[in-house]
């Protein structure tokens, strides 16, 4: 089953590629793909990584991107890895 909104896999593959590669989130990876011809929203961004396995946490506010890949733990926040600001802030 597919979705005619759908982001090609050949743009999904490439999102993934370069969040392999520069280790970096959802907007500097907009800004990347931009640079390569490809006009992609943040918000698609994180969703493809999302649906790829990687997972988006709250910290102080911000999201980030949690792990390399699959629950690998790539990034730790400050506050013991708390997924939201209140939670590991004392």
């Amino acid at each position: 089953m597919s979705s005619p909104n759908r982001t090609p896999l050949e743009i999904e593959d490439l999102i993934e590629a370069l969040r392999h590669e520069h280790k970096v989130g959802p907007v500097q990876l907009a800004g990347k793909l931009r640079e390569a011809g490809h006009d992609v929203p943040v918000s698609t961004i994180g969703r493809v990584l999302v649906r790829r396995g990687y997972q988006m946490v709250c910290v102080r506010g911000e999201v980030h991107l949690e792990g390399e890949h699959h629950g690998d733990h790539g990034y730790q926040s400050g506050a013991r890895g708390a997924s939201s600001p209140a939670e590991g802030a004392r």
